[in-house]
C-alpha cells in the first residue's frame, strides 16, 4: 500500500514499526526483496521510546530512509 500510494513520510509508533519488520522478516528472501519502499524518504517515530535495535533493523533494509525519533519527555 505504501508503494502504491507513493508514501514519502511515514509517521508511526515503534511498536507498529516492530510488527511490520517482524512480518517482513518472516517473508521468503525473494518476496521481501520485491517490496521496495523507494519513495519513502522519512520515518517519524513517536509516542513510545524508540530502541536503537529497532532502528538498526530498519536501516539494514532501508538505509535510504531518514529516521527521526520524535519521542521525548514532553509526551
Amino acid at each position: 500500500t505504501m508503494q502504491e500510494r507513493a508514501v514519502t513520510v511515514w509517521d508511526t509508533v515503534p511498536s507498529w514499526l516492530r510488527l511490520c519488520l517482524d512480518r517482513l522478516e518472516e517473508l521468503p528472501e525473494e518476496l521481501g526483496a520485491a517490496l521496495p519502499l523507494d519513495r519513502l524518504r522519512l520515518l517519524l517515530a513517536t509516542g513510545e521510546p524508540l530502541p536503537w535495535s529497532l532502528v538498526s533493523r530498519w536501516l539494514r533494509r532501508h538505509r535510504q530512509v531518514r529516521v527521526v525519533n520524535l519521542y521525548s519527555q514532553t509526551e
